[in-house]
């Protein structure tokens, strides 16, 4: 496995159609270089997250430019929280609105949050989630 990539294998299929719970990424770690970058930031809004929503928070993922390491200095950070139970996407933006601000404005950063549950995120098959699977990295 080359180490900018996820592995995802027959056992990972099997592991979703059976329900289990487990990750559907390998786990590893965000680049050096960008955690100098963004670490703070992430780590502020990881925290912010789990106060908001405790035992429902499964995962918090950074996937895109700075997943891949492609980020320029202006590139946004996308990341994925995901829930268990129903998601409702909009409900949820707005739960983490003043949260999502406030990283953005002490960090100078800008964060693009995407609420999507536990479920979906390991069945949906939009060009969007299957992104997500694949260049995920755990904050």
């Amino acid at each position: 496995m080359i180490d900018n990539q996820l592995s995802w294998d027959d056992a990972s299929e099997r592991r979703i159609s059976s329900g289990a719970s487990k990750p559907l990424y390998s786990e590893r770690s965000i680049d050096e270089a960008a955690m100098k970058d963004i670490g703070p930031a992430l780590r502020r809004f990881k925290k912010g997250v789990r106060r908001i929503y405790g035992k429902r928070l499964r995962q918090v993922l950074l996937f895109g430019s700075w997943a891949r390491k492609e980020a320029r200095e202006d590139s946004d950070v996308d990341v994925a929280v995901v829930l268990s139970g129903p998601v409702r996407p909009g409900r949820e933006i707005d739960r983490m609105i003043d949260l999502v601000t406030r990283v953005n404005l002490e960090h100078g950063v800008l964060m693009a949050v995407y609420p999507l549950s536990e479920s979906d995120f390991r069945t949906l098959q939009s060009p969007l989630l299957m992104n997500i699977r694949k260049e995920g990295v755990a904050a």
